[in-house]
C-alpha cells in the first residue's frame, strides 16, 4: 500500500468516526414520539392541564356537554366496581324500590360487602344503597337475581340498556365488576352511563351523596374519599380490581355548574382527581361560567347521615 493510499485510508476511518459521533450526539436530542409519551393525552396539544397517572381519563362540563380533557378516552378499560353503576341502571328502569326481596346463598360472592345474610329479606331500595354505597359485591348480585331472575338473564338487560345509551365500546359480563373476559368499557361511555342516571333518577342523586348512613340495620360507608372532603363533590362511585387498577367517577358542583370526571387504570385516583378538579377550578371558573353558557341540572352538597329503617319510603319516587 502507497504511502498515499494510506493517508486516504486514514481520512475515511476519521470521518466516518466523525459522522458516528455526530449521530449519537443528535440522537440525545431527538423528541419522544407521541405515541411513546406516558403523559396525559391533552398535555400533547398544550393546554396545560396536569399529567395523571391514569390510563384513560375524561373530564366534561354537564351544562354544555364539552369534553375539557381526555387521556385515551376510548380505550376499552376493565371498570371493576364502576359496572355498578349499569347495574344501578339496569335495576331502576325495570323494578320498583319498595318491592321486599330475599337474599339467596349464591349472591354471597366475597370481596367488597354489604354485610348481608343469606335469608335476609331488604328492600330493592335498599339494596341499592348497599350496592352504591360500600360497593356491596353482594347487594349487587342480590339485585340482578331479583331484576333479572338469573345473572345470565340480568347480563342480557345490561348490555341491552348499554346500547340503547349508546355506549358502543362496553360489553358487560357480570353485575358486580370482578375481572372477567369479555367485560370492558371505556371512559366516554361511562361518562354517557352516568349523566343518564344523574338526568332520571333522584334516588341515584341522594345515595352517591350520601358519606355515612344505617341501612336495615347494615352500617354503611362510602368508599368515596372524596365526598364530604373535597368542595363541591357530591358522588360518585370507586372500583378497585387487580387487573382494572384504581378507577373513579367524581362528581362536582361549583355555582350551580356540575363537572363529571372519569379514571380508569389509575395509580392514585385520588392524586388525579384532585389535580384535574384543582385546575378545573382555577381556570374554568375564575370568568364566573364554564365553557359553554348552559345552566346544569344538578344535585349539590351530599348527605352526611341518615337512618333508613328496613321499611321506609322515599315520597319523590311514588
Amino acid at each position: 500500500m502507497t504511502a498515499e493510499e494510506e493517508i486516504e485510508r486514514a481520512v475515511r476511518r476519521l470521518f466516518f468516526s466523525f459522522a458516528l459521533l455526530l449521530a449519537l450526539a443528535l440522537s440525545a436530542f431527538t423528541p419522544t414520539p407521541t405515541h411513546a409519551m406516558e403523559a396525559f393525552g391533552s398535555a400533547a396539544s398544550g393546554n396545560g392541564w396536569p399529567p395523571v397517572s391514569a390510563n384513560s381519563a375524561v373530564v366534561m362540563d354537564v351544562g354544555s356537554g364539552k369534553i375539557l380533557f381526555s387521556k385515551h378516552p376510548h380505550w376499552k378499560m376493565r371498570p371493576a366496581s364502576l359496572t355498578k353503576l349499569m347495574t344501578a341502571a339496569v335495576v331502576l328502569d325495570h323494578d320498583h324500590i319498595h318491592r321486599v326481596v330475599v337474599v339467596p346463598g349464591a349472591a354471597l360472592v366475597g370481596g367488597s360487602s354489604m354485610g348481608l345474610r343469606a335469608g335476609e329479606k331488604l328492600s330493592i331500595g335498599q339494596l341499592l344503597y348497599g350496592m352504591l354505597i360500600p360497593s356491596g359485591n353482594d347487594a349487587a348480585t342480590t339485585l340482578a337475581y331479583a331484576v333479572g331472575g338469573t345473572l345470565a338473564n340480568f347480563v342480557r338487560m345490561m348490555n341491552a340498556k348499554a346500547r340503547a345509551l349508546g355506549m358502543t365500546e362496553s360489553h358487560f359480563m357480570n353485575p358486580h365488576g370482578f375481572d372477567q373476559p369479555g367485560h370492558y368499557t371505556t371512559a366516554m361511555d361511562l361518562l354517557k352511563l352516568t349523566r343518564y342516571l344523574y338526568s332520571r333518577y333522584p334516588l341515584f342523586r341522594e345515595i352517591v351523596s350520601t358519606r355515612d348512613i344505617l341501612v336495615a340495620g347494615h352500617w354503611l360507608h362510602n368508599r368515596n374519599q372524596l365526598l364530604g372532603v373535597y368542595p363541591g363533590v357530591n358522588g360518585v362511585k370507586t372500583g378497585t380490581t387487580p387487573a382494572a387498577g384504581e378507577c373513579l367517577v367524581v362528581s362536582a358542583v361549583y355555582g350551580g355548574h356540575q363537572v363529571l370526571i372519569v379514571i380508569l387504570g389509575s395509580r392514585d385516583r385520588y392524586a388525579d382527581a384532585r389535580a384535574l378538579l384543582d385546575y378545573y377550578r382555577a381556570h374554568y371558573l375564575t370568568a364566573g361560567k364554564p365553557p359553554g353558557n348552559e345552566k346544569a341540572k344538578v344535585y349539590e352538597g351530599f348527605t352526611r347521615r341518615m337512618l333508613i329503617p328496613k321499611t321506609f319510603t322515599l315520597p319523590h319516587m311514588r
